[in-house]
């Protein structure tokens, strides 16, 4: 969904939002969810963010979160970012709490530091360049994760 969509959804969804657009003709806020966690967490695949779990969220990762424990790592991903355009109530929980001067890159080793439990197995993602947005894991086709 793009930024545009997302702004009429809203509008169709919430009374108000849809009169102070009638009122001012301003379409409602929304922003791009990012950090270096959220970067992170893209590039490890979906079947391997599942396998990382009991992730505590603490300020190494650029969150002031002091015990919020997620269940997997997906799960971390759904809250820091619901979807790929929110409004500011959306995205109220994990924005709030997010350290905006915190711009250190993370690599796989500091989400797995964080987590009680995780695969041995990850070595499809080279955590070296885990949040280089260019980076294309190296996987052969013949292996099974």
């Amino acid at each position: 969904m793009d930024r545009r969509q997302k702004q009429l959804r809203i509008l169709q969804r919430n009374p108000t939002a849809m009169a102070r657009y009638q009122a001012t003709g301003r379409l409602p806020s929304v922003y791009r969810p990012d950090s270096p966690l959220i970067r992170l967490l893209e590039h490890i695949p979906p079947r391997d963010r599942v396998r990382i779990k009991h992730i505590r969220l603490d300020e190494r990762l650029g969150y002031r979160a002091p015990g919020l424990l997620f269940p997997d790592a997906e799960a971390l991903l759904r809250w820091l970012k619901p979807d790929e355009w929110v409004s500011l109530r959306e995205g109220a929980a994990a924005s709030s709490r997010q350290m905006v001067h915190f711009n250190r890159p993370l690599v796989l080793e500091d989400l797995l530091q964080h987590a009680g439990s995780h695969p041995g197995g990850l070595s499809a993602l080279d955590s070296a360049h885990a949040c280089d947005p260019d980076y294309q894991p190296n996987i052969d086709p013949g292996t099974t994760r």
